[in-house]
């Protein structure tokens, strides 16, 4: 079957947008009864296309890519925002953690008891200055909108009970990607590189207004910090074709970047749960994980490590032999795997606690 092809690295406009709901106060769609957030666990996702559980549908009713077969007909039998055949990572998550999937905040009537994915396909850490392409959320944009959520529930729930709510949530993150993306693609255009030390000021850049963000959150009450890292951007199929004079190989520089992202983010939550009281954090070494399953797939079920079953149009047969649905985005066989190494994996990839510790640490 042939198909439109799809692109998801363009030039965004950022927007606020606005919670529908406080998914607290019984109705005949939540049917909570009495009971509160506080009385079971509870997930946030801020992120990008990897976490987007249907945010940029509301966002693009008219030109979303994603908005048709074949994208969520493994598990959905029906396309609803996810950039992927099925399940995406969240989900799988939720479903470790007991929880229903968590619903994009966009969602007209969305119940966001069990908590809310704010996560919007495009989103970058920097907000966009393009005036072109897809409507997103940023980082602000998304920290904007759990603020909204956050007053919301002090409404319902009073001041004390929510930041008891907040401090027992577990919120989940992923960033970066498209802001490395878009910084190497001026340079590209121009027939150039960032020098090593533009590359690291540009790091510390992200990092540092991630880390903005971060203790924004935990201002308002968030205490429990996982973060999936940036994976390998340099060797996405869609990276590969945008950036055609490396003749099919990873980029160079599309490697360098998220590598020094990832150990200044693990440096920078290191020194945040020193400096304040009860913050505790996961990383997940996607950047590691991914990898191996672009380079050595069959060791992990897979035929084709490094091309995706969703190109040009055409459709694979079989997306569970493949790493990538699309050009930029896994598969839910292999976000499943992903998924797993997260919940439970050792401290050779994701550390210092994993996320069923850090739901563990919300009982105690």
């Amino acid at each position: 079957m042939v198909l439109a092809r799809r692109s998801f690295f363009t030039k965004s406009v950022s927007i606020p947008g606005s919670l529908s709901s406080s998914g607290i106060v019984e109705d005949e769609a939540t049917g909570h009864g009495a009971s509160t957030p506080e009385d079971h666990n509870i997930l946030f996702v801020l992120g990008d296309s990897p976490f987007d559980a249907g945010n940029n549908l509301y966002l693009n009713e008219s030109n979303y890519p994603v908005a048709s077969y074949p994208y969520g007909y493994t598990y959905f039998s029906n396309a609803t925002g996810r950039v992927c055949d099925g399940r995406i990572l969240p989900d799988f998550i939720a479903e470790y953690a007991n929880l229903p999937l968590i619903p994009p905040s966009l969602q007209p009537g969305g119940d966001f008891y069990y908590g809310a994915n704010f996560a919007s396909s495009g989103a970058a850490v920097l907000d966009s200055d393009g005036s072109s392409g897809l409507h997103v959320l940023n980082l602000k944009g998304q920290v904007i909108q759990f603020k909204e959520l956050v007053a919301k529930w002090n409404e319902t729930l009073g001041a004390d009970t929510t930041r008891q709510v907040l401090a027992k949530a577990v919120y989940l993150f992923s960033f970066g990607g498209n802001d490395y993306h878009n910084y190497y693609e001026k340079f590209y255009d121009e027939d150039s590189s960032p020098t090593p030390l533009e590359q690291e000021q540009f790091v510390k850049y992200i990092v540092g207004n991630t880390t903005d963000a971060l203790i924004e959150m935990y201002e308002l009450g968030a205490r429990k910090i996982a973060f999936q890292n940036v994976g390998p951007m340099g060797c996405l199929p869609e990276c590969k074709t945008q950036f055609p004079k490396f003749n099919g190989s990873c980029i160079p520089d599309l490697l360098s970047m998220p590598t020094l992202s990832n150990k200044e983010l693990n440096k920078t939550l290191t020194d945040l749960a020193e400096r304040l009281e009860g913050f505790k954090f996961s990383i997940f070494d996607y950047f590691i994980a991914l990898m191996d399953r672009i380079e050595n797939p069959s060791e992990y079920g897979f035929v084709y490590g490094s091309t995706e079953c969703y190109s040009d149009g055409n459709l694979c047969e079989y997306p569970s032999a493949y790493v990538f649905f699309d050009e930029g985005h896994t598969t839910q066989c292999a976000n499943e795997q992903l998924a797993k190494l997260f919940w439970e994996g050792d401290l050779s990839v994701t550390s210092p606690y994993n996320m069923k510790q850090l739901f563990e640490e919300s009982k105690g």
